[in-house]
């Protein structure tokens, strides 16, 4: 079986952080506290025509194989994180399921990007989480990442404007419309309580102030 051209880069697919999520027409985030204090990310992503097209370019081919589920979740495994299912139907979206423990030591806890306290959760998106997340992940990880130069991990100041036209000249005008209309869906549960937020992709990945998602119960 081959490998897939992202079989080496599933911690950067994890959640709001992965580079999957960067041509990704419709995805979604769920975080989920646990009263053990362990904290579940769930990510889903339908994507686009051209970026599909890219990646299989990128892998050998029209036939290349984009996502190898027991080899992503083998490299969950190698960056801490034990417990993730990984699905990809059709070879043309991907699910991913991780939960992460209290106290952890992989590298989407220790980037700061998720902050628990006993009746609270908080997704916190910002050059400083997402360049200490980029910095613990291994190089064929950040070599994914940085195919996509997004702002917020490359540290580069962007307009939205300025990225995609920097998209389009790189990749091409259908990725960049891609991206542009991209909408992240973040959920978020505690105790009985839900919050949900709807985030324009391209806002979040030229973003220069902290943003943080939480909740509350």
């Amino acid at each position: 079986m081959k490998d897939g051209v992202f079989s080496k880069c599933a911690a950067a697919l994890f959640a709001v952080f992965t580079f999957a999520f960067f041509s990704s027409c419709t995805a979604s985030v769920e975080l989920r506290a646990h009263d053990d204090s362990s904290i579940t990310v769930a990510y889903d992503a339908s994507f686009g025509g051209a970026f599909i097209e890219l990646m299989r370019a990128l892998a050998g081919g029209h036939d290349a194989l984009l996502f190898n589920a027991d080899e992503m979740a083998r490299q969950f495994h190698e960056v801490g994180i034990e417990t993730v299912r990984v699905s990809s139907p059709a070879d043309a979206s991907l699910s991913v399921a991780a939960t992460v423990p209290h106290n952890s030591h992989d590298a989407i806890s220790q980037s700061g990007c998720i902050a628990r306290a006993e009746r609270s959760m908080s997704l916190i998106c910002s050059l400083e989480t997402f360049t200490k997340l980029y910095e613990s992940l291994p190089p064929s990880l950040q070599s994914y990442i940085d195919l996509f130069m997004a702002p917020i991990f490359s540290g580069d100041a962007m307009t939205k404007g300025e990225y995609l036209d920097l998209v389009a000249s790189v990749y091409g005008k259908k990725l960049a419309d891609e991206v542009a209309a991209a909408r992240v869906k973040i959920t978020m549960y505690g105790g009985n309580a839900k919050q949900a937020y709807t985030i324009p992709l391209v806002e979040l990945l030229t973003a220069t102030m902290q943003n943080v998602y939480s909740i509350a119960w």
